[in-house]
């Protein structure tokens, strides 16, 4: 005899099919946007459509945390269990990352190739980003990993010349960071608040390195 199925497990498999699509939309999208810096990375497509097509992905993604939401899961929690043959965490962070960069000024001011500009922007963006949520969402200090990101980050940022000011803001603050670092492993044991505290101290630093990198580049 047909049964009818419960409104309950009705609802649940509606859920189960807008997740797996949600899915699947995912890495579809950050797929094509990895093929799309590819080609846009040699010169191979015009520096408007790629940005364009960034910030429509942009709002693609948005739509999907969206749907997300009632499982509460967020995109990274996605990307991190699909294949391991194929880690899209930089293309989301680089999608993420995208913004409304004023590239004629500066590629008319420093002499450069704006694609190579918008290109070597969207990377310091991205090592931005990534190094203020590694800061931010942080739990077992890690000193290597947190060295490693400011490392990328400051080589991005010493490959043109137009962003030495922000260069050297980032090496300023290895060089204090010693002192961080001293402070944080006294303070392991006996005062895990302090940890916190100075792990914040750090994040603003770079914060308002990035804001005053933004308003440098006139991001809307």
């Amino acid at each position: 005899m047909f049964r009818r199925p419960s409104s309950n497990n009705y609802q649940e498999s509606v859920k189960n099919s807008d997740f797996i699509e949600s899915k699947a939309e995912l890495f579809s999208i950050l797929q094509t946007a990895n093929f799309l810096k590819s080609r846009f990375d040699v010169g191979l497509i015009d520096m408007d459509f790629y940005f364009k097509r960034m910030r429509f992905f942009q709002n693609e993604l948005m739509s999907i945390q969206q749907k997300l939401l009632p499982r509460n899961k967020s995109l990274i929690d996605i990307v991190n269990k699909f294949p391991v043959n194929n880690d899209l965490k930089p293309i989301l962070t680089i999608i993420s990352s995208i913004q409304d960069y004023n590239f004629n000024r500066f590629a008319q001011k420093w002499q450069m190739n704006p694609v190579q500009l918008a290109a070597g922007a969207t990377k310091i963006t991205s090592n931005f980003i990534t190094l203020i949520d590694y800061l931010h969402l942080i739990e077992d200090f890690d000193e290597p990993v947190l060295m490693d990101y400011i490392f990328k980050l400051r080589e991005s940022l010493s490959e043109m010349q137009t962003f030495e000011p922000f260069y050297i803001h980032i090496l300023n603050l290895e060089k204090e960071l010693p002192n961080y670092f001293r402070d944080i492993r006294i303070s392991h044991n006996s005062h895990p608040t302090k940890i916190k505290s100075l792990i914040s101290e750090i994040e603003d630093v770079v914060y308002d390195i990035y804001k005053e990198f933004k308003h440098y580049l006139g991001i809307s």
